[in-house]
Parts: C-alpha cells; structure tokens; sequence
C-alpha cells in the first residue's frame, strides 16, 4: 500500500516503485522531506600505508537530499529503533548548542549592569542641572481708550437742525457742520448733494418717523 512521505515516520525505509529508488526518511515537515537515497554498492580498492599491500571494500554512501512530502512511496520497514534514538540525541544536541555559553551569559551580564550605570550617570547629571529661570510675567497692557465715534453727515445735520430751530439749506447745513467740527466732506466735490440726497431717502424710507421734515426743494428742517 502507497503513501506519501508526510504520512510516514523518520527512520522509515521506502521503495519509489516509479523509479527504483530505495531511501530512508530523515525528517517531515508539511513544506519538504529530507531522505536519504541509496546508491549502488561499489568496491572501493587502496593501499594500506602500513604494509604496502593492495586491499579492497565494498562501500555505499547515501545521498541526502530534499523531496515534497507529497510523493507516494510504499514503506519497505518501520523505523528503526535505533535511527530514532539517534534522531532524538540531533534534537537533543540541537536544543543544547542554541543555550547561551557561560562567557555569552557574562558578556549580557556586563552589558544590562553598563547599561543601568549609565542611566544612573544621566539621572545625577539631570539633577545637577541648575533649573532655568522662571520668566517673568508680562505686564498687562494698557487699555486702548475708546475712540469716540465720528458722527454721521445725516446725525450732525440733524444736530445742525435742531440748534438752529428753523429750516435750513443743505448747503448751510455743510458749512455749519463744519464750523462747528461736527462733520466734514472727506473729499466729496458735491457734499450738499449728497446730504441732499441722504436726507430725501431717510424721508422716503421712514415717513412719519423720519427725523427730517422738507419745506421746500433743497431746504429741510428738524421735527
């Protein structure tokens, strides 16, 4: 009966019938198979040192290589007792060779104690520090007074109006509000005019509750 490598133990000898492969199982993983494969015996001739003599053996070395644990095999023999207690002194062997050594143990001992000294060193230095000056509070700044809000040409001609008591032309109005420094043109060529047409709108607008009454074209008094 067939089955694949995955499903096989390390140790275990197969026959890829295919191919006429004969090998031993090594190790599994779910990526890869390691087997050893069998290769043809050979004699194997050589001089012995010693005595001069021409002497000769029979060798075959494995090979070791890496299969899909996918491929179907049919298992030759179970796994060898001994081939597993030798896989389990490798991992044994493995496990022990991947612990620190004595001397890599100290190097970190030094190295965690250098680091703790120099954390000290830097907080004793921090504390050494003179602390910096607390700054001084800024001084408030003064309050900006209020500027006193310029009047409008309609309010200062209606402030004109109601001093004077009777009714007065726009034109009249324009000087007296300068006289006075109630309002000036800000470089208007026609200041009347405008007034004029200011004072006709405010009219115009409010009705009964405009502060401006007309008497005649141009001329206007306060109520």
């Amino acid at each position: 009966m067939r089955k694949q490598l995955s499903q096989l133990e390390p140790g275990t000898r197969f026959l890829v019938p295919d191919l006429q492969i004969i090998g031993t199982l090594l190790t599994v993983t779910p990526s890869a198979a390691k087997v050893a494969l069998d290769r043809p015996m050979r004699e194997v001739e050589f001089t012995d040192p010693a005595t001069g003599e021409r002497r000769s053996f029979i060798a075959s070395r494995p090979k070791t290589t890496t299969w899909a644990p996918n491929v179907s095999v049919l298992v030759i023999s179970p796994p060898d007792p001994e081939h597993e207690s030798d896989h389990d002194m490798t991992k044994k062997a493995a496990a022990k060779s991947a612990k620190p050594t004595r001397g890599e143990r100290e190097l970190k001992k030094r190295q965690q104690a250098d680091a703790k000294a120099k954390q000290a060193a830097a907080k004793a230095t921090k504390a050494l520090r003179k602390p910096k000056p607390a700054k001084a509070p800024r001084e408030p700044k003064a309050a900006k007074e209020p500027k006193a809000k310029r009047a409008s040409a309609l309010d200062a001609a209606f402030l004109v109006l109601k001093s004077n008591g009777g009714p007065m032309t726009c034109q009249a109005m324009i000087d007296e509000m300068a006289a006075r420094k109630l309002w000036s043109s800000p470089g208007g060529k026609t200041p009347a005019a405008t007034l004029y047409a200011a004072i006709g709108r405010e009219i115009a607008n409010k009705g009964a509750e405009a502060r401006f009454e007309k008497i005649e074209r141009g001329t206007f008094k306060a109520k």
